[in-house]
């Protein structure tokens, strides 16, 4: 389905919503999880470089926490803490929580909370964006990381499937994926949720990092095909993700 107003689309599901069970990390989307974004990692450290000693960051949907190692790697001053449906083993610098966000009640606010890939599997976005906006302190950043539904792959897939050509369609509609953010639209859930826009960041991932269900000869053609399309995008400004940099206003 698609709004008028602002094009976001969005998925209506038949049945329950698809589970992320092991297999979800370990096979569905091996690559995805084995060839972390460590480019945009860095962009984020980046944002966050005038924290002060000390202050505390938060990773919503933070998976095996390879953002929050990465970071820690580069400020191993700051406090951070992985918040995650599954379970994650507490390491030096880095503490875990198993929880649902919104269920989730910190001690107190953080200075910064970071989210990658995570939006855009949640059904009340709404309620998520405002949650957001209260786990951080006032002008606490907030880190947003979704697909792009305006980019040139998400463009592609949807013309393929008019002429009957569904394997690109199939994977960036996939079950689990339940909203599909444009610039504007993700931008206004952001501030209605009482934030305001820092800075826009259009980017795409590690080709590594494509899961392409194929095999063999198939695979290698569907590859080089994602890799001109990412090396077009980058040119005409069409990228398959964005990351927005908000700050609170609260």
């Amino acid at each position: 389905m698609r709004c008028t107003a602002c094009g976001h689309r969005y998925s209506l599901l038949k049945g329950e919503p698809e589970s992320y069970s092991a297999e979800y990390f370990l096979e569905a989307h091996r690559n995805w999880f084995n060839n972390p974004n460590t480019p945009l990692f860095q962009k984020v450290t980046d944002g966050l470089r005038e924290l002060p000693a000390g202050a505390r960051v938060l990773d919503v949907g933070c998976g095996k926490g390879d953002f929050l190692k990465y970071l820690h790697g580069q400020r191993p001053d700051l406090e951070l803490c992985g918040l995650d449906l599954s379970p994650n083993q507490d390491v030096p610098g880095i503490t875990f929580v198993q929880s649902l966000v919104e269920e989730y009640e910190p001690t107190e606010p953080y200075d910064a909370l970071v989210t990658m890939a995570v939006i855009e599997h949640i059904d009340d976005i709404q309620g998520f964006a405002q949650k957001l906006s209260d786990l951080v302190k006032p002008n606490g950043l907030v880190v947003v990381m979704t697909l792009d539904d305006t980019s040139l792959l998400y463009k592609l897939g949807r013309l393929f499937r008019k002429f009957g050509i569904n394997i690109i369609y199939n994977r960036i509609y996939q079950a689990h994926h339940l909203n599909h953010f444009n610039r504007v639209s993700l931008q206004t859930l952001l501030e209605r949720a009482d934030m305001e826009l820092v800075e826009y960041h259009g980017h795409n991932v590690p080709l590594a990092a494509i899961d392409i269900p194929a095999t063999g000869l198939l695979q290698k053609v569907l590859r080089a095909g994602v890799w001109g399309v990412f090396n077009l995008s980058e040119l005409t400004g069409n990228t398959y993700l964005q990351t927005l940099f908000m700050r609170s206003k609260r």
